[in-house]
């Protein structure tokens, strides 16, 4: 498992970069998370690699032809992760608590996921996955959703939310 996952990943990223094979594999990826024996940190990784690796791009590859291969390689996979959201999602309730962190920063690469961060942000009894859901939001442009957590009942949360909206502003 770990060697086939290894080799997908070389093909898809590599040093920072995406390909347009990228865009094809991340649905695949996804999907996989839901299988019993799958190594899902590891495929949550692959997942946050390819969508960090796109996201620097996305203002250089904004004007070219929808079928060139670089804007497919940046906005293709950050399209395929967006659309992954709810199997990725999907995990959140039986995930380990570094899959939990993984998932609230893939977050920030679906804009539908907004709703469920707010939920979290507002009701998880955790509050680290309180503070990483706000922090998300933030990134995902959303910080005014986040305000509210700045009166939550701990310090944490209220710090993160403190932080994370004053980056975004």
């Amino acid at each position: 498992r770990s060697y086939a996952l290894g080799a997908i990943e070389t093909e898809i990223e590599h040093q920072r970069t995406t390909y347009p094979a990228t865009a094809r594999v991340v649905p695949y990826l996804a999907r996989m998370l839901s299988h019993p024996l799958a190594d899902r940190t590891a495929l949550l990784g692959v997942l946050q690699t390819c969508g960090e690796a796109a996201l620097p791009y996305v203002d250089d590859v904004a004007e070219l032809a929808e079928e060139d291969e670089a804007r497919i390689a940046v906005l293709g996979t950050l399209e395929a992760i967006a659309a992954a959201w709810p199997h990725v999602f999907a995990l959140f309730p039986r995930a380990t608590a570094a899959q939990r962190r993984r998932i609230l920063v893939l977050a920030k690469f679906a804009r539908d996921a907004q709703t469920s961060l707010l939920e979290l942000a507002r009701t998880d009894g955790d509050p680290a996955v309180r503070a990483c859901a706000v922090d998300s939001l933030a990134s995902m442009n959303a910080a005014d959703l986040a305000q509210h957590c700045l009166a939550d009942r701990d310090p944490l949360v209220r710090v993160a939310a403190a932080i994370a909206i004053g980056c975004a502003k």
